[in-house]
């Protein structure tokens, strides 16, 4: 892709102005062009063309509000298979409402908003910026998911949050309180809970992986709750996930104590 980008640059001063001026568009002007098998002249009367025209051939609304937040977005390596995640982003309208109030957007942005989908607030594009990586990605949209799931699904213990401290702050809350609510009358809440979960979702699933010395896997939905009240952590609000064998929780005893 990036030898096609260096090529297709050099093609006319069209090609040229429009990657220095709206990168994303280039690339995705020359993604277009090559599924379409052009010609070295039909691409550079396409890229002379007006840029909303562009945005509609390349399956885009053709906006100038689109035009204009297209060009401000900053870009870093994109792999090839991303570009439908990009178009597939900058077709929904509520993300597009939520960028065009943002100072600096980057194709960070369109990432959490493909993995986060909802919930929406508007210090939610804060949280990422040009330097984020994948793996502080992923933990985001974990603490994101963790955090709705301690709260029940209620949207608004997000709607304040601007910051990574701040979602941080309200998860480690969220915690306490879960765990908290859990170990009042301890062991008899936490099977009443457990047989609550069994009738949502059924039994627990079977993990994948057998024990091996000092890794066990946990067996059953008060295992889960007591997990998360033993380590003082989120993992007993993992049900959803758990059920679903999206995720599977073992126990480490040895060489030291932790859930993985």
């Amino acid at each position: 892709m990036d030898f096609e980008l260096a090529q297709a640059c050099a093609t006319s001063e069209a090609a040229r102005e429009l990657a220095n001026d709206a990168p994303l568009l280039f690339i995705l002007a020359v993604d277009h062009a090559r599924k379409q098998s052009w010609s070295l002249e039909a691409f550079n009367a396409f890229l002379a063309g007006k840029r909303s025209d562009i945005l509609k051939a390349v399956g885009l609304p053709g906006s100038r509000s689109l035009v204009r937040l297209v060009r401000r977005l900053a870009l870093s390596p994109l792999l090839p298979w991303e570009l439908e995640d990009i178009r597939a982003a900058l077709q929904n309208s509520e993300y597009l409402a939520l960028m065009r109030h943002h100072p600096q957007l980057h194709v960070s942005h369109l990432r959490l908003l493909n993995r986060v989908r909802q919930p929406l607030w508007p210090g939610l594009l804060n949280l990422v910026d040009e330097h984020t990586s994948a793996v502080e990605l992923s933990w985001l949209c974990r603490m994101i998911r963790d955090t709705l799931a301690m709260a029940g699904r209620n949207e608004q213990v997000l709607a304040g949050i601007h910051s990574r401290e701040a979602l941080q702050a309200q998860h480690d809350r969220l915690v306490e309180r879960f765990n908290r609510a859990n170990s009042r009358n301890s062991e008899e809440k936490r099977q009443d809970l457990a047989k609550e979960l069994s009738e949502e979702h059924g039994d627990y699933p079977k993990p994948p992986l057998a024990p091996i010395e000092g890794i066990e896997p946990l067996r059953s939905w008060l295992e889960l709750l007591e997990e998360g009240a033993t380590m003082r952590h989120c993992v007993g609000s993992y049900d959803v996930p758990v059920a679903l064998g999206e995720v599977f929780i073992y126990r480490m005893i040895h060489p030291e104590r932790l859930t993985i």
